[in-house]
């Protein structure tokens, strides 16, 4: 039905019809799958979680993290969500059970969810409207300094008038009831709060669970690591990785201070 309802709204000219009313086309539709989900039943199995992640294209990110975590160690119910029917068969091949975002499989199971993860926004599942009892969890994927408070999209489209207006509650703070941090740091809750529009009670510091495996003291993990990279067994590893951006820069990440120090650590 999704997909079918997707495909209409191509055919009718959807970008026409934003345009006219002055929003935004994806928000068009999200608008349109929050009020079509209602019609489907809202009775919460508490067995099953659902996934998704950088816009249901991907399978990274926290979530996959969670998913492999929940997977090895519980007896949940575990659906990873995608837009890339490729991506779907992959993963089915390595075992995961994957539904795929437009479709009416995917707003049912979502009606029914106990908890889900994403790792961007509503747009890793579907914008549906959630029974009260199902947890939605925003787990991110980056830091929040470099946009010190603002954040373009979410200002213009998902805090706007038109959210209120048709009556679909997809700002984060109604979308989501919880966002992982991963510092403590008074600064960057700050900042967190307020790019989403988040009460900081809601905001929980956990540490990002993709981060998790740097810390390991297994040993086979950093013993294959080495011998990948040919590095000798005596010899510390350093990680460096920034967050990257298309934009090319001439800016070297260390001056001699800095280079200085790492060797005295080394």
């Amino acid at each position: 039905m999704i997909e079918f309802i997707n495909k209409l709204l191509s055919k009718i000219k959807i970008m026409r019809i934003a345009k006219i009313l002055r929003i935004n086309s994806q928000f068009f539709l999200d608008v349109v799958i929050f009020h079509l989900s209602k019609l489907f039943r809202a009775k919460v199995d508490d067995n099953l979680i659902i996934f998704g992640s950088a816009n249901g294209k991907a399978f990274i990110g926290n979530p996959k993290y969670i998913y492999y975590y929940l997977k090895q160690n519980t007896n949940y119910k575990l659906i990873w969500f995608s837009k890339s029917k490729s991506l779907i068969r992959e993963l089915k091949l390595n075992g995961i059970n994957c539904v795929y975002n437009f479709s009416i499989e995917a707003v049912r199971l979502l009606r029914k969810a106990r908890a889900v993860f994403v790792s961007h926004g509503w747009g890793d599942i579907l914008p549906v409207r959630f029974p009260p009892r199902t947890v939605v969890i925003q787990t991110w994927h980056g830091g929040f300094i470099k946009i010190k408070g603002k954040h373009r999209y979410v200002n213009k489209y998902i805090n706007s008038k038109w959210t209120t207006l048709t009556r679909t509650k997809i700002r984060y703070h109604q979308f989501f009831d919880y966002v992982i941090s991963a510092s403590s740091e008074r600064k960057l809750i700050n900042i967190e709060s307020n790019v989403f529009k988040f009460p900081k009670k809601r905001i929980i510091t956990t540490g990002y669970p993709r981060n998790d495996i740097l810390f390991s003291r297994e040993t086979h993990l950093l013993n294959k690591l080495k011998k990948k990279y040919n590095i000798p067994n005596s010899m510390r590893i350093i990680l460096y990785a920034p967050t990257y951006r298309e934009l090319k820069t001439k800016k070297e990440p260390f001056n001699d201070k800095d280079l200085i120090k790492l060797n005295k650590f080394c």
